[in-house]
């Protein structure tokens, strides 16, 4: 999409024919990418190669330990137990010291040398504390109010926009969010690392990994580009019309979270059966650890399309 013009783009997005057009891309390059990571780490491990079943079991171990390590401050720092203690001192500036300090992606953001963090980093720290807590507390709220909801729902047997439309509000509920401080990135990125068996993060990397494996049909969309990715042509961006900076493509933060988790999911559902041909078998409570790491093998597999995307930024 661009920044420019991105009103027909989101209303292609939400067209059942889209859709379902690009749950077909899905179908044909998943198992594509599936074997081009498979080769590219059978050259890494040297002159005799891994089976495929050693090379993907290694590959899942290291991605669910790295999510576990990262993960427990995630759930500690927002367990109801500690959102209540929160709540209960009746001192919001204590939450947000605390958020800056123990939150990995808030402290991440405010520690990231990106260029375009810089706004962002003014704004949150501009934030009034009381609205920070009350927004982290009303979707978590929503997580957990969606989890008892669904507490017997079968993943697997979801396939259509339909069966995601709960999560809709989670991208248009004004008291979701908090303007220009926390989006799409951030309440994710949380809710993943709190039950990963029932979402994923919208995040760079998810995004940009869509977008490769969807890179066939971009030219269907009405600005001819890819629906998960956000061009800046503004001239803000460029720094006026007759500036030389490249145009950066940044990952969709707008992206409808209802369409990206029905995706998302059948992207589990075929890597799945891919890993199931080889003997490996995965645990259902880390549904989302598996989509998301395999997106992010996509993006090293295209690193050097990633550099280019990213404005030669190297922080990725």
């Amino acid at each position: 999409m661009k920044l420019s013009d991105t009103s027909k783009d989101f209303e292609r997005v939400e067209e059942e024919a889209h859709v379902n057009r690009v749950l077909q891309e899905l179908n044909l390059n998943v198992p594509k990418y599936f074997e081009a990571i498979t080769s590219m780490h059978k050259i890494e491990n040297g002159i005799i190669p891994s089976s495929d079943k050693i090379i993907w079991s290694k590959l899942i171990i290291d991605g669910i330990t790295k999510y576990e390590k990262e993960s427990q401050s995630y759930q500690k720092f927002f367990s109801e137990d500690n959102m209540e203690e929160f709540e209960e001192v009746d001192d919001a500036k204590v939450f947000k010291s605390e958020l800056k300090r123990d939150c990995p992606i808030i402290r991440k953001s405010l520690m990231s040398s990106m260029a375009e963090l810089q706004k962002w980093k003014e704004d949150f720290a501009m934030a009034k504390a009381q609205d920070l807590f009350d927004t982290f507390a009303n979707f978590l709220d929503f997580m957990r109010d969606y989890a008892e909801t669904n507490k017997d729902i079968n993943y697997d047997l979801l396939e259509n926009q339909d069966d995601f439309e709960p999560l809709f509000e989670f991208s248009n509920d004004e008291d979701l969010v908090l303007k220009n401080v926390i989006g799409a990135g951030i309440k994710t990125t949380i809710i993943y690392n709190i039950m990963p068996h029932l979402f994923c993060k919208s995040v760079r990397r998810t995004l940009y990994g869509l977008s490769f494996l969807t890179r066939d049909i971009h030219n269907l969309m009405p600005s001819r580009t890819s629906e998960f990715i956000m061009i800046d042509d503004t001239d803000s961006y460029k720094g006026g019309r007759n500036a030389t900076s490249n145009f950066r493509m940044e990952h969709n933060y707008w992206y409808p979270y209802n369409i990206f988790m029905l995706y998302t999911n059948h992207v589990y559902k075929i890597i799945a059966e891919l890993l199931n041909n080889i003997g490996v078998t995965l645990e259902p409570k880390y549904r989302f650890v598996y989509v998301n790491l395999f997106l992010e093998l996509i993006c090293l597999k295209e690193m050097d399309a990633v550099k280019t995307m990213m404005g030669g930024d190297q922080d990725f």
